[in-house]
């Protein structure tokens, strides 16, 4: 019996643990983060993923325009990429007396060979790794660093402690403390 001993990433509530699909590419490790994950869906939106009919609306979600943001950012640099090696294509058949302009093509699964396998690309500026598997569905694949862990919440006092010691609001926002519950940072 052979025993195999892995690294991974676990993404962690407090409550429960998760271990999303991971792979390395090229020395970089990448986790799959698919829209339809019932437990990362739950996980990050506190919401179970609920698709009958009638109940999706109240049902938790990864639908965001975040989401979207970097689905179309990995299509729009996919596409530029392709258009590139197609250039370089018709220049080399160009030499040999073709004279063919190419057009416009929508980067796909079929295209992946011609493609690179890691696409950096710029969402809210911010620099992101993604990989092009999953190229035209919802499943990105993303490189995530130190920088992208999660950072611990500040903790705020309540605010009657607060009006006893004489705290303005200027000193609250710079502890970054308000009425006894935790401040959410936007990421």
């Amino acid at each position: 019996m052979a025993l195999t001993v892995k690294m991974q990433r676990v993404i962690s509530d407090g409550k429960q643990d998760l271990v999303l699909p991971q792979k390395e590419v090229s020395g970089l490790e990448f986790v799959c983060l698919e829209k339809w994950n019932r437990q990362l869906v739950k996980m990050l939106t506190g919401k179970a993923l609920d698709l009958r009919p009638g109940k999706a609306a109240a049902s938790g979600s990864l639908s965001s325009k975040v989401w979207g943001e970097i689905v179309e950012q990995r299509q729009n640099v996919a596409n530029q990429k392709l258009q590139e090696a197609l250039e370089v294509e018709v220049k080399d058949n160009t030499a040999n007396g073709a004279r063919k302009k190419p057009k416009a093509v929508r980067a796909n699964s079929k295209h992946m060979i011609m493609l690179p396998e890691v696409l950096d690309i710029e969402c809210r500026e911010r620099g992101l790794k993604v990989l092009i598997e999953g190229i035209n569905t919802q499943t990105i694949w993303m490189h995530f660093t130190d920088a992208e862990e999660a950072k611990p919440r500040v903790t705020r006092r309540s605010g009657s402690k607060k009006r006893a010691r004489g705290h303005s609001s200027d000193e609250e926002a710079e502890d970054g403390e308000v009425d006894g519950e935790q401040k959410d940072e936007d990421y």
